[in-house]
C-alpha cells in the first residue's frame, strides 16, 4: 500500500471567487486508488483561505452574486493572482506546502490545466526541495497535450500521466510501491529521462468505474449543486476545444441505472439536492435522456439540475422533458454570432436558430447563459458586434465572454504556434482566458482595437446579466417577505 496525496493548485480562489465545483477528476482518481488498497488524501488549494481578500465582497451570497453576473470582478479590482504567482515564497505556497507534508506521501499526483501551470511549477519544485524525493506525477489536460514539454519546463516532475487516469494512475502506483522508480514502461505514461511511451486505450465501459470519493471535505466548501459526468467524449471538432485530447471524440455514456445510483448516493450521503451535469455533451443523445427523465421519475427522487445544450441537438419536446424532470438551467456555446466565423472554427450550429432555442428555453424556465467568444482568426470588429447583435436578440438571461486561448494542440494553438506563439510555464497564469489583454491576437484588428470591441461586448453581457441578478434576488426578497407575513 502507498500513500497517495492528490492536490488540486488554487487558481479561481486567487481571483476573489470563495467556492468553485469540487473536482470529480480527483474523486474519480482517488476512489479507483483505494479500491487497488492505496491510502488516499486530498490536498484542494480551492478550500483554503489564505486572507488574500477581506470584506464583504468576498464572502457569502455577495460573492456568489458577484460570481453570477461578472466573475472576475474582484481580481480586476485587487490584482492578486500576479503577485501570488510571481512570488514562490508567498504564503499560499507555504500553506499549499504545510498540508501537503501533513499527509506523509509517498505518492503527490498533482492535477493540472494549462492556466493553473504556473502554480503546478512552484508546488512541485517546494515539493522537492522541502519535503523531499519523492515522486511528482502530474496528470490532467496540459500534460496530455504536451507530455515531454511539460516534464522539460517542470523540472521537479517524474512522471506525465496521459489522457484517462485512473487505470494508469494506479498501474503507476502500484509499481512505485513495490519500489520501482525508473524503467516502468507504463501504458499512459512518460517518465523523465525515457522516450519509451505506449499509449493506453479509454475505458469502454464507464459504469467499471467507481463512483467518485467526495468525502475529504464538506460540501460547504464547493459551489452549490453535487457535480456529475454521465458520459465521457464529445463528438465535434472545435478549433478552439482541447476536450478530445482527454476523453476522445467517441462519446460513451454511463449507463442510466448507474447514473440514478450515483443520483441516490448524492441525495442520501450527501444531502444533495441540486446537481451540475458537467457533460461536454449531454443533450447530444436524446433517447439516452428520455429514458434517464423515466427512470428519474420512478425513483422518486426529488433534484433540480443544470447542463449544458447545443443549439442543433435541441428541440421543445426535449425541453419539455428536462423541465418536468428538475432541469432548470442550461448553457448554450454559442461563440459568435458571425456565419463565417462559426464556420471557421468548426462550430456546427445553425445561428438561424439561435434566438428561437433560446427564447423556447425561456419558456420553460430554463435560466439560459450563453457563452461567446471572441479574438477567432481572421475575426473582424463586425464579427464581433454580430455576436453581441445576437446575444441581444437571443434574450438569454445570461452571458459569459471570453477571449480564444490558444491551447496546445488544438488546431487553434497549432496555428497560434506556426504565427510565433509560445507557452512558458511562469506566464502560464495569464492565459485565464486572456482577460482585459490581448494574449495572442489572430483577429484582423490591431490589439487596441480588438480590445475595444471585447470590452464593448462584455459591457453588454454585464449589463444583461445585473438585470437577471436583480431579477433574482427582487423575486427572492418577495418570496422572503410573503413568507414572514403568511
Amino acid at each position: 500500500m502507498a500513500r497517495v496525496c492528490l492536490v488540486r493548485p488554487p487558481f479561481f480562489k486567487l481571483y476573489g471567487i470563495e467556492k468553485v465545483h469540487f473536482p470529480l477528476s480527483i474523486g474519480y482518481l482517488a476512489s479507483y486508488l483505494e479500491r487497488g488498497g492505496h491510502e488516499v488524501s486530498f490536498v484542494d488549494g480551492e478550500v483554503f483561505d489564505y486572507g488574500l481578500y477581506e470584506g464583504i465582497l468576498y464572502k457569502g451570497i455577495i460573492n456568489a452574486a458577484l460570481f453570477y453576473a461578472d466573475p472576475y470582478f474582484i481580481e480586476r479590482k485587487f490584482n492578486v493572482v500576479g503577485k501570488v504567482m510571481e512570488d514562490p515564497r508567498h504564503r499560499v505556497w507555504d500553506t499549499l506546502i504545510g498540508r501537503i507534508a501533513a499527509a506523509r506521501p509517498d505518492v503527490v499526483g498533482i492535477s493540472c490545466y494549462t492556466i493553473n501551470m504556473t502554480a503546478v511549477n512552484i508546488i512541485s519544485e517546494r515539493i522537492k526541495s522541502e519535503i523531499g524525493d519523492i515522486p511528482v506525477v502530474l496528470g490532467g489536460i496540459h500534460p496530455t497535450a504536451l507530455p515531454a514539454e511539460t516534464l522539460e519546463q517542470v523540472r521537479a516532475a517524474d512522471f506525465a500521466v496521459m489522457g484517462e487516469g485512473e487505470v494508469t494512475l494506479l498501474d503507476l502506483v502500484n509499481d512505485i510501491g513495490d519500489g520501482k522508480r525508473t524503467g516502468l514502461h507504463i501504458a499512459g505514461v512518460v517518465e523523465r529521462g525515457s522516450a519509451d511511451f505506449k499509449p493506453r486505450e479509454l475505458i469502454t465501459d464507464l459504469d467499471s468505474i467507481p463512483f467518485p470519493k467526495r468525502d475529504f471535505y464538506d460540501k460547504s466548501n464547493y459551489i452549490f449543486g453535487a457535480p456529475l459526468l454521465t458520459s465521457r467524449g464529445c463528438p465535434f471538432s472545435c478549433t478552439f476545444c482541447a476536450s478530445h485530447l482527454m476523453w476522445g471524440r467517441k462519446v460513451r455514456n454511463r449507463s442510466v441505472r448507474n447514473v440514478i445510483e450515483e443520483l441516490k448516493v448524492l441525495a442520501g450521503k450527501f444531502d444533495a439536492g441540486r446537481i451540475r451535469i458537467l457533460d461536454d455533451t449531454f443533450v447530444l443523445n436524446k433517447p439516452w435522456i428520455m429514458e434517464f427523465c423515466a427512470e428519474l421519475k420512478a425513483s422518486g427522487l426529488k433534484l433540480s439540475f443544470n447542463c449544458s445544450g447545443r443549439i442543433n441537438t435541441v428541440d421543445e419536446d426535449l425541453f419539455r422533458v428536462l423541465s418536468d424532470s428538475g432541469f432548470d438551467s442550461i448553457a448554450f456555446g454559442i461563440e459568435s454570432g458571425s456565419d463565417r466565423i462559426v464556420k471557421s472554427i468548426n462550430k456546427n450550429i445553425d445561428l438561424s436558430r439561435v434566438v428561437d432555442v433560446i427564447k423556447t428555453a425561456n419558456r420553460y424556465g430554463f435560466d439560459t447563459t450563453s457563452f461567446y467568444m471572441t479574438g477567432h482568426p481572421g475575426e473582424t470588429a463586425e464579427d464581433i458586434r454580430k455576436s453581441a447583435d445576437l446575444f441581444i436578440r437571443s434574450m438569454s438571461k445570461r452571458g459569459e465572454l471570453s477571449m480564444l486561448v490558444p491551447y496546445p494542440k488544438t488546431d487553434a494553438g497549432e496555428r497560434a504556434v506556426k504565427q510565433g506563439f509560445e507557452f512558458r510555464v511562469g506566464d502560464a497564469y495569464k492565459m485565464q482566458h486572456a482577460r482585459n489583454r490581448v494574449l495572442f491576437n489572430m483577429t484582423q484588428m490591431p490589439d487596441a482595437a480588438f480590445l475595444a470591441e471585447h470590452k464593448r461586448f462584455e459591457r453588454i453581457i454585464m449589463r444583461r446579466n445585473y438585470m437577471t441578478l436583480f431579477k433574482k434576488m427582487a423575486k427572492m426578497a418577495v418570496r422572503f417577505i410573503t413568507g414572514r407575513l403568511k
